[in-house]
């Protein structure tokens, strides 16, 4: 990737796995890109079905991001610890807006 990219990704998404993100940044770390990533896991069950206030968060974390070099958070899907945390997902997951999401602890 050549420019800052900033992922979501529902953790119940049963039509696009949550391994899709891992094989990616498996990938954008061996270009040597990684710097240039930022995944965050969201506690949804949909297929792109984020809150409104899940996309505005990470779409002006984006734009700050890229005028003002301010690298937002993410999630670290290669970290198999992080990611087997019952608190993954739960740092940028707006837990008000998704039915049947597994709560936050």
């Amino acid at each position: 990737i050549a420019m800052p990219v900033l992922t979501l990704h529902n953790l119940g998404d049963l039509f696009v796995p949550v391994l899709n993100q891992v094989e990616y940044a498996k990938r954008v770390l061996a270009q040597g890109n990684s710097e240039r990533l930022v995944q965050r896991a969201i506690r949804g069950v949909g297929h792109c079905g984020f809150t409104a206030d899940e996309l505005t968060t990470a779409f002006f974390d984006l734009v700050n991001w890229v005028d003002n070099g301010v690298k937002p958070g993410g999630d670290n899907f290669l970290d198999p610890a992080a990611v087997a945390d019952p608190e993954f997902g739960c740092q940028f997951s707006d837990d008000s807006g998704h039915v049947l999401a597994t709560p936050c602890p």
